[in-house]
């Protein structure tokens, strides 16, 4: 049995189905899916219309900085203070690259 097939049941299995006709079980499926997709379009949108970067954006920005620069290279080595300046420049910069994507829009 595929794996797609697998999950197909699995998914049937936690909606509780069984006692429903054919053509119920069809509708309460793709409305769960429908549900599902539609959510998820959601959240993908939120995301891309978020003015504030997330905690993990900022962080990947300031590593990335950080891994241009000569002098130590392993992030985790490197002390509180320098990780919380290599953030700070990350979140400006990222608002900054915002900013401009603002007014690109207007």
């Amino acid at each position: 049995m595929s794996d797609l097939t697998q999950q197909a049941l699995a998914a049937l299995a936690d909606a509780g189905l069984g006692n429903e006709s054919a053509a119920e079980a069809f509708v309460i499926g793709y409305q769960a899916g429908w549900d599902k997709a539609f959510n998820l379009a959601i959240r993908i949108e939120n995301e891309l219309n978020a003015d504030e970067p997330t905690d993990e954006e900022i962080e990947t920005c300031a590593r990335g900085f950080f891994e241009g620069t000569p002098g130590p290279t392993n992030w985790d080595a490197v002390s509180e203070v320098s990780k919380q300046a290599w953030l700070h420049a990350a979140r400006k910069a990222l608002a900054a690259v915002n900013a401009m994507k603002t007014k690109e829009q207007q």
